[in-house]
């Protein structure tokens, strides 16, 4: 048990059904950071179903502060929404369809403590759930590939489960809202973080069970929209990201030899070419449980995340 815990305020988003938030509470009440120490903020992000009645009556041994949104507004808007009710002197993120180990709020808070760092912590697949090849591809990439207590690259944080300490707002200040949808506001928010000197680090003790219950053809949708709407908004920010996302791999650049930057982009043009993608996307989703090795993904999503900015190259409009 820490000695003088500092206070924390969990921060959770929903949009999704109600029997995620009740495991959820539960989980927290049975963790082993004092509960008097940490509330829990819930924001309902416009869910179709009614809310659960303590969101008006809590009935947990932490205090909860509970606000059900009228209409979808967005994961950027709504997460600024709870850090701005947030009190504690560490924030954590911790979303609704995840359940937490019991210790995953002390390990959490002795990392930030340690550190005065990010926090990633680690999730695995809910035992509810399925296997296939894209959950466990999907709950091994980022962060879980370093070892425990490493700094890793801000691109590889995700808010789903997460602390940091209150101070660091002051440095970055809230999630861009200008992203809409799924994905870009994490990655936005991180660089900006490492931009200003802020480190980040892995912790798997603080280890919650992800029920991603998502489908590989549903996730495509999602990066097609992500390369559409949050890819142009990321490098206009941050145009470094370019190099980062291996992006700079497609674009010809003569300067650099005929083999580094003329063929190797065309080559890697073809390949993410559309005819070879729906040859591979097909095998995988006829195929779901087959174990695909991680490189057919890791081809797969950067085709996907990719597409608006090599349209714009063969456009001849630079990205």
């Amino acid at each position: 048990m820490l000695r003088d815990a500092p206070t924390v305020s969990v921060l959770t988003i929903h949009h999704g059904p109600m029997r995620t938030l009740n495991r959820l509470k539960h989980a927290l009440a049975a963790q082993t950071y004092p509960h008097t120490k940490f509330n829990w903020i819930v924001i309902d992000d416009g869910s179709w179903e009614n809310p659960p009645a303590w969101f008006d009556k809590p009935d947990a041994p932490f205090a909860i502060d509970a606000h059900r949104l009228a209409s979808n507004v967005g994961r950027a808007r709504a997460r600024n929404l709870a850090l701005q009710l947030a009190k504690g002197e560490i924030l954590a993120f911790l979303d609704s369809d995840m359940e937490p180990v019991t210790v995953w709020l002390e390990m959490m808070v002795r990392a930030v403590l340690h550190t005065d760092g990010v926090i990633a912590g680690r999730y695995d697949p809910h035992p509810s759930l399925k296997p296939s090849a894209f959950l466990e591809y999907s709950h091994s990439r980022g962060a879980h590939k370093h070892h425990p207590g490493d700094r890793i690259p801000g691109r590889y944080f995700t808010s789903g489960n997460s602390a940091f300490p209150r101070h660091i707002l002051d440095i970055a200040g809230e999630f861009d809202e200008g992203f809409h949808g799924w994905g870009g506001e994490d990655l936005e928010f991180a660089i900006r973080l490492e931009n200003a000197g802020v480190f980040f680090y892995y912790e798997p003790r603080a280890r919650s069970f992800h029920e991603h219950d998502i489908t590989w053809t549903q996730q495509v949708q999602r990066y097609q929209a992500f390369s559409e709407h949050a890819i142009p908004r990321l490098l206009e920010k941050h145009p470094h990201l370019e190099c980062q996302l291996s992006l700079n791999k497609l674009r010809t650049r003569p300067g650099r030899g005929l083999l580094s930057g003329v063929i190797r982009p065309w080559l890697l043009r073809n390949l993410c070419s559309e005819p070879v993608f729906e040859f591979v996307n097909c095998l995988v989703t006829a195929f779901p449980r087959f174990p695909w090795p991680a490189k057919v993904f890791d081809y797969l999503v950067f085709q996907l995340y990719s597409r608006s900015y090599a349209q714009n190259l063969q456009h001849g409009v630079h990205p």
